[in-house]
């Protein structure tokens, strides 16, 4: 049971209390609790007895400690931040302050880690969640820092070596952008896409046809393309508005960018700002809104809609949002990188009644 739940068109399956889910691989999910990295399988019965401890980076021990204690490590911005796997075998998993590149190795029948620091955050603690990509054994590593001030450039380093060894890819000047959003790989065309924030001027989404040379700005200028991700169909792109309790009274709503035509069209609205997005194999569009506090904001719940045609939108549930100062951890839902295996789907909550950190797998009810 889900406290706070309105489940009308989805049916929770299983519910992990205090886990994140990151990204799928060919194993199933990785995921982690606190500091220590998970995989969770695709699908099972009672999946909470079937969890595969894996290992985590160093870190001292009242860190590890703050990393499991409820409510206060996501205030504290504790735990694992973003897991990716690669082809090798090996893990990346981003903690606040650094990049690690975790390799297995074979110890007396025992299965080690050999954790090694790929990339130290020097001027913030990590990247935003879907900051991070892998593709091939090259990973992508997009910066988003407070900069409040916008008196940093923003940097988007880049692996050819699966995480061994970073460089700077391209780079936006000191009050062109405030933060990166997001790095996605779109999986119909081969190519990257980048979004940025958070002023209107900074809201924009950029396409690169020669994975990370050189970037077209597709879409710019105000609210309309501030996102935290894209969802990808054979015929359109598609994001949620994440205009923040910063954005005033605009309205949030989903978009769809037509692959044919290039041109750009809202298609649904929605409660408040978005915090996830994903694309399933079966081409469905899953978006999920956040609670920030914002004037534009209709409720204070967390809402999970998801559309089979890009084009017509059905809500599926909601969750009501945690008694939690918004300082503290915003109310949001959002989903592992990476297509989805089989039927089912994860997603992370976080800030709500339910749990300060909870997964779930869940399909739809009809």
């Amino acid at each position: 049971m889900l406290l706070g739940a309105r489940l009308s068109g989805l049916r929770v399956e299983a519910v992990h209390h205090g886990v994140t889910p990151h990204a799928w691989s060919p194993s199933g999910l990785l995921a982690s609790r606190g500091l220590r990295l998970i995989d969770l399988p695709a699908h099972h019965d009672d999946a909470e007895d079937v969890l595969q401890q894996l290992s985590s980076p160093p870190a001292p021990l009242l860190r590890r400690a703050l990393a499991r204690t409820p409510w206060l490590a996501p205030a504290l911005r504790r735990g694992i931040h973003g897991a990716r796997r690669l082809t090798d075998g090996a893990v990346l998993a981003i903690t606040a302050g650094a990049c690690w590149r975790g390799e297995p190795r074979d110890c007396s029948g025992a299965m080690e880690v050999n954790w090694s620091r790929g990339l130290v955050f020097q001027t913030f603690r990590r990247p935003a969640r879907n900051g991070l990509l892998v593709h091939d054994d090259c990973v992508w590593l997009a910066q988003y820092a407070l900069n409040q001030g916008r008196t940093e450039p923003m940097h988007l380093w880049y692996s050819d070596d699966g995480g061994r060894v970073f460089r700077v890819k391209h780079t936006f000047a000191a009050g062109d952008v405030r933060h990166v959003h997001f790095i996605q790989r779109d999986r119909f065309s081969g190519h990257l896409w980048m979004g940025t924030g958070d002023r209107d001027a900074e809201c924009r989404l950029l396409r690169s046809v020669d994975q990370g040379a050189s970037w077209e700005v597709v879409g710019g200028g105000d609210q309309r393309y501030r996102a935290v991700g894209l969802g990808f169909t054979p015929t359109a792109v598609i994001w949620g508005t994440d205009a923040g309790r910063d954005a005033g009274a605009f309205r949030n709503r989903a978009m769809r960018w037509d692959r044919a035509t290039e041109r750009v069209e809202p298609v649904a609205w929605l409660q408040g700002p978005t915090h996830g997005v994903t694309s399933t194999k079966d081409g469905a569009i899953w978006l999920t809104t956040g609670v920030e506090g914002g004037h534009n904001e209709l409720d204070r719940r967390v809402h999970i809609w998801q559309s089979a045609d890009d084009m017509q939108w059905r809500e599926l549930a909601s969750f009501a949002a945690g008694m939690q100062p918004r300082r503290a951890q915003y109310a949001v839902a959002h989903f592992p990188a990476g297509a989805p295996m089989g039927d089912d789907i994860w997603m992370g909550l976080r800030g709500v009644m339910a749990g300060d950190v909870v997964a779930i797998r869940a399909r739809r009810s009809d």
